[in-house]
Formats: C-alpha cells, structure tokens, sequence
C-alpha cells in the first residue's frame, strides 16, 4: 500500500523500493514493480520482468506498449517493431498503439510514415495527450521549431510538466539563452535531477565546467534527491568527471569515476588516465 501511494504521487525509485520489498515477501506484485522500475527509468531491471509478464498474459496491452517502448531503447528495432504492429493491428484506434508505432517508425528512418501515424493518434479523442510525445518526436526529426511551439503552448495551458522539455528543445536548437533561464526557473522550485542534469550538459557545451559541477554537486552528495534513479546517478558522475576534466583535474574526474563499477565507461576512464599522465594504465 506504501508502494501503491508513491506509485500514484510519481516517486517511481521509492515505489520500486517496496514493492520490491513486497515481491521478496511472496506478494503478488511483480506487474506494480516492473511499472515503476520502468517508469522509473530503470530499463535494465523492467524489461525482463514485463517481458515475462507479456509471455504470460499476451492481452495485457499496458505492458505490452511499455516493452514496446523497452526494446526499442535498448536497440531491438526489429522486437520492437514486430509487436508494435501487432498491436496497431489488434487496435488501430488506440492512440498509444499507433504513438509506439510511430517511434518504431522513426527509429527505422521512416519519418514521413511516423508524422502520419502520430497525426492519426492526436486526432483522436483520446489522443491530446500525446502531443508532448509529438513534439520531442520532431525534436528528433530536426524539427525544432515545431517542437518548441508545441512545448510552448502547453506551458501556456498551464501544463508545468512541458516546461523541462520546452528547455530540452531549446537546448537542441542551441537556443542556450531561454533554455537556462527555464531551468533555473525549474531548480528554484526544487525540480531535479533532471533538471540539473540538463543545465549541467548545457554548461559543458558552452565551456563552462565550473557551472556544470555547480549543478550536478546536489546530486552527487550522500544526501542526494530520493527521486534520483540509477542511470540519473550514473549521469551526474559521468558530467561531473567531464566537467573536471575540462577544468583541468582529470584526477577528480578518476575519483568520482570509481563509484562506479569497473566495466563501466571504460572509454571516458581511458581518456582520464590519459589526460593525467597515467598512460601505461
């Protein structure tokens, strides 16, 4: 129940914390915990219990468009794509089914097939929704200035969750100006990580290691946000050493580096080790 009541208010980490602990108790909730676990942001967790749940219960449409969404992160186009379109086929007016479809789609370099299944899905009743979909899909796509009027207009609807993606699609349009100034906006109010891992991609670009670090310390302190997920935290790591690197101290970017398991980065390690002079490492 604990789970059930983070699940609702958003807090997919604290969520999957319980429901993991329920899971281990013999509760039937492995459904509830992959959700969070992949709404959460940790894929490599989710996807082989929703594909074990898909295996079992082919029906369950809700896992069905996750895992979707799952292979296709992963880089398993063709997975992807096989059930995307069994389940457009299964239900062509379902909004969602016809949204994966076209991300599918589009991973296969099939843009003008992609535009026109999301223009389906939005003409749907159910499917307004989908715009902020759309709109980091034609972020993708290149185009920008769509994006960014979508963003727009469902900031001004009031929708405050398109306010971190209308900065994303500035930043993409190297429109680096508006895309702080919304995302020290975002930090006032005390949304992170995903925010501070943005403005500290945002700071690297524009040589500015300094205010990188500035952004991404909260998150790499032992009392950092309860919301921050796995891969978020591998992130903050990553930036930060790049960010030492740039300054000029790739030994701190080693030390951050070594909270992470060996096998991981191993390039950014190798060019660390390097730029410290440890070459024969």
């Amino acid at each position: 129940r604990i789970g059930d009541a983070w699940f609702a208010a958003g807090r997919m980490p604290e969520a999957a914390r319980h429901f993991q602990s329920a899971f281990a108790g013999g509760r039937p909730v492995l459904r509830k915990l992959a959700q969070s676990l992949a709404w959460g942001g940790d894929a490599t967790r989710a996807r082989p219990m929703l594909e074990k749940l898909l295996a079992e219960n082919p029906a369950d449409r809700e896992v069905a468009l996750r895992v979707v969404r799952l292979r296709l992160a992963a880089g398993d186009v063709s997975g992807a794509a096989a059930l995307a379109r069994q389940l457009a086929q299964a239900a062509p007016n379902n909004p969602e089914a016809l949204a994966e479809l076209a991300d599918v789609e589009a991973a296969l370099g099939h843009a003008a097939r992609a535009r026109e299944l999301y223009e389906k899905a939005l003409a749907l009743p159910e499917g307004t929704g989908l715009l902020p979909r759309y709109a980091q899909a034609m972020q993708l796509w290149g185009a920008f200035g769509r994006a960014i009027a979508i963003q727009r207009q469902q900031v001004a609807q009031g929708k405050a969750s398109a306010r971190l993606p209308l900065a994303l699609a500035y930043i993409a349009a190297q429109r680096g100006a508006e895309a702080e100034g919304l995302l020290r906006g975002l930090l006032r109010e005390g949304i992170a990580p995903q925010a501070r891992l943005a403005l500290a991609r945002l700071k690297l670009e524009q040589e500015e290691p300094g205010a990188a670090l500035e952004a991404l310390t909260p998150l790499l302190v032992m009392s950092a946000p309860a919301e921050l997920t796995a891969e978020q935290a591998r992130e903050a790591v990553v930036l930060a050493a790049l960010a030492h690197n740039k300054r000029g101290v790739p030994q701190d970017g080693l030390g951050l580096l070594s909270r992470l398991p060996s096998g991981v980065e191993p390039a950014l390690r190798a060019r660390l080790l390097m730029a410290a002079g440890r070459k024969e490492e």
